[in-house]
């Protein structure tokens, strides 16, 4: 991803008062439990190759393709082909955008993108809106190479923990691209619109 203007910017994970953590899973049916990094013993952390940070962004890109591979066979997610996170930080509208790109061996395989937050959000279609006191998550999402996708709440447990996913399948390589504004509530909603190869949000226009 790159700013119109030519600027970069990132910082890992989705972090907000609404909702707290972003992932993305790629699942074969032996794994679909197997969430434990520990059990998991991945090959290798993610290796940043791309971090730049300015007055008006934060950029990060991170290729995390063996943090889903292991060397245990029974763990390990043949599966995965790449796996490459970006993150575009914008400052003054306080707007996170993640750009996943997913690759799969088979273009069957499923794949899926969660947010967790502490109270259920509202969805409609692949946009939701967490709310949790004063503060507010909308989260806005854009699929490229998927024929097939659906989005679903699910309740982890009695102590608040909600969880949206946004699944994805159809073709080898499926790029989930996701903006996050955090915000008090009753902010209006930023301006989001994918026009081909870019993202508008607001007058910022991002390169993809």
């Amino acid at each position: 991803m790159r700013l119109a203007a030519g600027m970069l910017i990132i910082q890992q994970e989705a972090v907000g008062r609404a909702a707290n953590a972003a992932s993305v899973h790629v699942f074969s049916d032996d794994l679909a439990g197997v969430v434990d990094p520990i059990l998991l013993r991945p090959r290798d952390r993610g290796t940043v190759f791309r971090l730049q940070s300015a007055g008006e962004f934060a950029y990060a890109a991170v290729d995390l393709t063996q943090t889903y591979r292991s060397d245990r066979a029974y763990y390990d997610n043949a599966e995965v082909a790449s796996v490459v996170r970006e993150f575009l930080y914008i400052r003054n509208l306080e707007a996170l955008a993640i750009c996943d790109h997913v690759e799969t061996v088979s273009p069957d395989t499923p794949r899926r993108f969660s947010l967790h937050g502490t109270n259920a959000p509202q969805v409609s279609g692949l946009t939701a809106l967490f709310q949790a006191g004063c503060q507010e998550l909308k989260f806005t999402c854009f699929l490229s190479g998927a024929t097939s996708s659906s989005s679903t709440v699910v309740n982890e447990g009695p102590d608040g923990q909600q969880r949206l996913d946004i699944s994805a399948a159809g073709s080898a390589a499926i790029t989930f691209l996701s903006v996050l504004q955090c915000r008090d509530a009753g902010t209006a909603d930023l301006t989001i619109a994918r026009n081909g190869n870019s993202l508008t949000i607001n007058a910022v226009v991002i390169d993809l």
